[in-house]
Formats: C-alpha cells, sequence, structure tokens
C-alpha cells in the first residue's frame, strides 16, 4: 500500500517535474521571442525613415501644408521638425519658408537633409523654436539669408552662428526672440554679413552693453527697432563707421560702412551721440520715440544723410535753428503723425546761415499742429512731394506765400500736395484756413480766404512800390549831387582860368 502510494507520489512528483520543466522552456523559448521580436522592433524603429517627404501626392503629405513652385518650398501649419525632403522630379530646391509651425528644436542633420548644398535662402517664421543643435546650418554651404524670426530664442551664440555659416551669409534676421545684448561676441563669424535685424528683441535695462564686433565692418543695414532701448553708449557703433578696405576691385576703391540704422519705436528722450559716429549713414528711421526737440548738435557730423524718419513722434514740440544745416544730400524728411510739433524754426535747414537749404524730394509734416510754415524754410518750388494736411495753418500773412499760390489759377504747390491719410492728391481744402465750415480762427471757409489773403498782396505791392519810390528819390539826390559837383568843377576851373 505504502509502496504503491510512494510509486503513486513519484509518477505524479514526475508528470509535476516535467511539466514545469517544460514549462520553464516554454517561458525562456517565449521570453526569447519577444525579446527577439521587441529588439527588431526596435531595431525597425531606428532604421525607420522619419523623413517627411513633400510636393508629391496628398498622402505623401501626411496632412502638411506645403508648396512647391520655381525652386521654392512653402509650408505651414502640421510641422514639427524640419527633416523635409521634396520628392518633384529634377527639382532643385533654393528658397525655403516656413511658418506657423512647431519645431521647438533645430536638430543638425535633420534640416532639408539632401538639399543642404543648394538652399540660398532658409526661413523660420513663428516656427516655435527654442533651441539650435551646434553646427545645424554648417551643411548649407551656399546659405546667404537666413531668418529666425518670431521664434522663443533666448541665446544664440558661435557654436550655431559658426565660421562656417559666416562665410556665406549675407542677411541675418533674428527679430522678435529674446535675446539679449549684452555680449555681441555672437556675431563674431558673420564677417560678410550685409543687414542684422534684431528688431523686438526687448532690453530689459534699455541698454546694448557691449560693441558691435569688428567681424561686422560689411554690414550696411541694421535693425534695432522696438527693443526698448533709452540709451546707446557712445561707442557701441566704433566698428561699424568708416572703413576703407585697402584693396582696388574693377579699378575702384571700395568703403564700406553702415548705411542704414532704424532705431524706431523704443523710448529714446535725446537723439544718441553715437549716431554722430556714423559719417557714411543714409537712412535714419527714429520713428516713435520720446523726443522733444532736434537741435543743431544732432547730426552734425552725418553728412551724407538722405532720409530721416520721426513719424509718429508724439512728444516731439519744435524743430530748431540748423536742426538740418550739415545735411546737404538730404532728400526725404518724414514727421507724419507727430501731433505735437508745432515750431520749426525758418533756418532749420540752414537757407539763412548756409545761404542754401538742401533740395528735398519729399517733405511730410501730415497731422502735426504745425501753424506756421516758414517761407524761406526750404525751397518749396524744387519739392516734388508736400505732405501738409490736417494742420492748423494760421489764417494771416505769414501763410500768404502757400494760400495765395493754391488760390490762383495757376498754382505751384497744388500739383505737389499728396496725402498718405486721405487716399488721394491735390486735397488742398485740408490745409487748416482751408478747411470746410464751421469756420474757426484758424478753419475758414476758402471763399472768404480771399478777403484775407488779398490785403497780403496789397501789403506786398505797397512794399514794393514803397521800395521802388525810395531807390527814386536817392538816385535823383546821387545824381543831382553829381551834377552839382561838376558845375562847382566847372567854376572854379573858370574862376582859375580869368585869374
Amino acid at each position: 500500500m505504502i509502496t504503491a502510494e510512494k510509486t503513486k507520489i513519484s509518477s505524479t512528483n514526475t508528470v509535476f517535474l516535467s511539466s514545469q520543466i517544460f514549462h520553464d522552456k516554454f517561458k525562456r523559448h517565449v521570453d526569447l521571442e519577444v525579446f527577439s521580436d521587441t529588439n527588431a522592433a526596435n531595431q525597425n524603429t531606428n532604421n525607420a525613415d522619419t523623413t517627411i517627404y513633400v510636393c508629391g501626392s496628398e498622402d505623401d503629405k501626411k496632412g502638411i501644408e506645403c508648396y512647391c513652385d520655381d525652386r521654392e518650398l512653402t509650408c505651414w501649419k502640421g510641422l514639427k521638425d524640419a527633416n523635409i525632403k521634396p520628392i518633384l522630379e529634377n527639382f532643385i530646391l533654393q528658397d525655403v519658408f516656413l511658418m506657423e509651425i512647431n519645431i521647438t528644436v533645430l536638430q543638425k542633420d535633420k534640416i532639408f537633409p539632401g538639399n543642404e548644398n543648394s538652399i540660398k535662402k532658409l526661413s523660420f517664421y513663428d516656427a516655435k523654436i527654442i533651441q539650435i543643435d551646434i553646427q545645424a546650418f554648417d551643411k548649407f554651404i551656399s546659405l546667404n539669408y537666413l531668418t529666425l524670426a518670431k521664434n522663443l530664442l533666448k541665446h544664440i551664440d558661435e557654436n550655431v552662428l559658426t565660421q562656417q555659416l559666416g562665410s556665406t551669409l549675407l542677411t541675418l534676421d533674428l527679430a522678435f526672440n529674446n535675446l539679449t545684448f549684452h555680449d555681441l561676441s555672437m556675431f563674431k563669424y558673420m564677417v560678410n554679413l550685409e543687414e542684422l535685424n534684431l528688431h523686438g528683441n526687448i532690453q530689459r535695462n534699455g541698454k546694448i552693453e557691449s560693441k558691435f564686433p569688428e567681424s561686422l565692418s560689411n554690414l550696411k543695414k541694421l535693425k534695432l527697432g522696438e527693443c526698448g532701448l533709452t540709451d546707446l553708449d557712445e561707442h557701441v557703433f566704433d566698428n561699424l563707421r568708416f572703413y576703407l578696405i585697402i584693396a582696388i576691385i574693377n579699378e575702384e576703391i571700395v568703403f564700406r560702412q553702415l548705411e542704414t540704422l532704424r532705431l524706431h519705436h523704443n523710448n529714446f528722450v535725446t537723439i544718441p551721440s553715437a549716431i554722430s559716429s556714423l559719417s557714411n549713414l543714409v537712412f535714419l528711421g527714429f520713428d516713435g520715440n520720446q523726443i522733444e526737440s532736434i537741435n543743431k548738435e544732432s547730426f552734425v557730423l552725418n553728412t551724407n544723410l538722405e532720409e530721416i524718419m520721426f513719424t509718429e513722434s508724439l512728444k516731439l514740440k519744435y524743430v530748431g535753428d540748423c536742426a538740418f544745416c550739415y545735411l546737404p544730400n538730404l532728400k526725404f524728411v518724414d514727421f507724419w503723425h507727430s501731433n505735437n510739433l508745432t515750431y520749426m524754426h525758418e533756418n532749420a535747414f540752414g537757407a539763412i546761415s548756409v545761404g542754401v537749404a538742401p533740395t528735398l524730394k519729399e517733405f511730410d509734416i501730415e497731422d502735426c499742429n504745425v501753424s506756421v510754415l516758414p517761407e524761406n524754410l526750404v525751397n518749396w518750388k524744387l519739392i516734388p512731394k508736400l505732405s501738409l494736411n490736417h494742420n492748423p495753418f494760421a489764417c494771416n500773412c505769414s501763410m500768404a506765400w502757400l494760400f495765395n499760390d493754391l488760390l490762383s489759377n495757376n498754382s505751384i504747390y497744388g500739383d505737389k500736395l499728396y496725402s498718405l491719410r486721405d487716399a488721394y492728391h491735390h486735397n488742398k481744402f485740408k490745409l487748416g484756413c482751408l478747411g470746410p465750415p464751421p469756420t474757426t480762427p484758424n478753419h475758414t471757409h476758402p471763399y472768404t480766404i480771399v478777403e484775407i489773403f488779398a490785403s497780403c498782396k496789397i501789403s506786398t505791392f505797397s512794399n514794393t512800390v514803397w521800395h521802388f519810390f525810395t531807390f527814386a528819390i536817392f538816385m535823383i539826390i546821387f545824381v543831382s549831387l553829381l551834377i552839382y559837383a561838376r558845375q562847382s568843377k566847372l567854376a572854379a576851373n573858370w574862376y582859375t582860368h580869368m585869374t
């Protein structure tokens, strides 16, 4: 009995052990298969092609909005990286525009792979970029235009703006990021850069704390608008001023220096002295700042300036004596919508002290608060475009030079008037006292204004007549004295002869 039970137990144990061994072997087999499958899956994932193919069928786009045309690719919405390839045959990609996307990180070797050699223009606008890999653009050997505007960049340095990138890049747009300008050595390799846009990078302390480096000696355009700037160190542009290349290209000596500077919509209360070091400056945008006046020291050394913008300078009150005396090449002056500007000195352009004012092509004081515009300010007859509307011009003889002309049948200035605000030209009835009723001291009906300026004509004519009679009387007296002297001399000679 006991033996039989032992045999049974032994048999049961044997079956159990055999079953356990089989189970263990099966489990190990299954585990190995699962492990093998997992490895295979991981390997397949690593080897999977994550490239986004665009400009093919709708399926290939994977929901991405892209458009290819004439060597240009534009994509918007849906993208999360720049690992993109156009699949059009014989398509050479040169210009790329990506906008309103969510890339976050620009990864090296995953920016238009296979097209790096041909791309010349690369734009990431509003792409939510926070970080850029080191040397991310080094394979783009033809790149001359790079836009990273309206992203979330807080830092960028020479590891991204490398020597390789600097060897080809001509334009760099970093507008509307979160960059600070405490260390401008980030641009030390940008030796060929001609245009730099830093617009909209707010500086919390209101300053640029270092000089622009010598490597930017080729820079021609610099944009620093809406940066919250309150002041500039007088030496900040020292490395961007007059620079002579001791070389001859096509038998001409090459002069290089900053020509365009935009400082609009900052918080300057005076015109920074740093600007005076830029003697080759041609265009200055100083719109929307907090200055109250412009004086004669402002632009003494900027003799090549051709265009100055002071539009929307809401605190500007007057333009002083000789403010623009030293600007013989000035062509465009714009004070549009500076609605506290009330006074312009008659020698503001040097017409009196220098003897001649610059020959302007355009003069704009529309939507200002000027009551008297001096006749001698500039040579008005030589200016092709005058924007003078919406000023409370005085209805007296101080403005007779303009309104007498506008009321005449052969007006000189009528054809020069234009208005951006009113969207049409020659609107002389928007000029202060030529305005519509109801009448006020400075806004008289155009039909009654003739009587006011008629007296100016009489006054002018009377002055002319008075000057004529004064001259005539002088000549009569002078001639009489000559005759008297001659007769006296003859009489003296006769007396001598007789004696």
